[in-house]
């Protein structure tokens, strides 16, 4: 008996195998088929026009079902492939990005030239005003009309000075030779003057003239060296600290 239900049951193990095995092929097969389904979620109905306006879709399998409330559902099915008329449309999006990307840029660059444009006009006049020179009738040219473009002016030309209360070199120069011809020189009118020395001094290093070549540098780091020596030689009779600043303004010119 037992033997019998053996022999039953290795008989009816091949039919049940291909059962299973048929099942899971369809299974694999469904599988398969739904991972290689293009599969999008809209939440919108602009982002569904994007698909419509680059050809991505079928229009005859696009679907639209209202669900009340003023609300539609969306559906629809993919092409297989990209069509020549959604990749001529793609490129031509992508082509009027870069031109808005470019005209940012442009903005960007044009703001940043007049900023810098200003600034070489506001170093220029500061130059001016320290070393007392006078623009002339052709103007102080930093940049003459070469550099200008038809869509640009980029040329900086100092025609005339604005008003400045800065000492500049005339005027110390003036103040000295005040200074020599008197002949009962106060000691506190020479530290008057060393003290405006030294703030033109500070103003030559300023960064809105912004000196950036190393000979002059070195040329004001040792008028600062001489300055610091003087203000601290009070002892000293006053003709000879007077004749001291003049040798230092004379590092100036």
């Amino acid at each position: 008996m037992s033997d019998d239900n053996k022999q039953e049951f290795k008989k009816g193990l091949p039919g049940s195998f291909l059962l299973f095995l048929l099942v899971a092929i369809l299974v694999v097969l469904s599988i398969q088929n739904f991972m290689n389904t293009k599969i999008a979620k809209v939440s919108f109905s602009y982002q569904l026009e994007h698909l419509v306006n680059l050809d991505l879709v079928v229009p005859e399998e696009s679907r639209k079902t209202s669900v009340g409330d003023k609300l539609v559902s969306f559906s629809g099915k993919f092409r297989d492939r990209e069509t020549d008329e959604g990749k001529a449309r793609y490129k031509y999006l992508a082509l009027l990005n870069d031109a808005h990307e470019l005209a940012g840029e442009k903005e960007q660059v044009e703001a940043e030239l007049n900023l810098l444009q200003g600034k070489i006009a506001d170093a220029a006049q500061w130059y001016l005003s320290l070393t007392g020179q006078k623009p002339g009738a052709s103007g102080f040219r930093v940049m003459d009309e070469s550099f200008d473009t038809p869509a640009r002016m980029n040329h900086v030309i100092i025609r005339e000075l604005a008003d400045s209360d800065l000492d500049s070199i005339p005027t110390l120069q003036a103040r000295l030779d005040t200074l020599k011809a008197q002949k009962d020189l106060k000691s506190y009118a020479v530290t008057d003057f060393g003290q405006s020395m030294e703030g033109m001094l500070r103003n030559f290093r300023s960064p809105i003239l912004g000196i950036g070549d190393e000979d002059t540098k070195q040329v004001l780091r040792k008028i600062q060296t001489s300055l610091t020596s003087l203000a601290g030689a009070s002892s000293k009779p006053v003709s000879e600290q007077l004749a001291g600043y003049e040798a230092v303004l004379g590092d100036f010119k």
